[in-house]
């Protein structure tokens, strides 16, 4: 009878530790998603961040480059005018 009693209390705390085991992997594996999700929002963020810094650097650069152009014609136009 008393071997009975030491199976049953043996079977109870396999079964505890197991039932511990499953819930400490079942919250690792959530705060590994949790935290994957966070680095992936975090990463989405910072590409669009650096998108949005990129198009502007771009708009500046056109901007600059009209510039550039509009007064190297102006320097043609009056270098043909203090030539003429």
């Amino acid at each position: 009878m008393q071997n009975i009693a030491n199976i049953i209390r043996e079977l109870a705390l396999l079964i505890s530790a197991l039932t511990a085991g499953l819930t400490a992997w079942n919250a690792l594996k959530k705060l590994k998603h949790d935290n994957t999700k966070d680095d992936m929002a975090e990463l989405r963020s910072d590409r669009d961040l650096y998108r949005q810094r990129w198009l502007k650097s771009e708009k500046g650069y056109d901007e600059l480059s009209a510039e550039n152009e509009r007064l190297q014609r102006k320097i043609k136009r009056l270098e043909r005018e203090n030539n003429d």
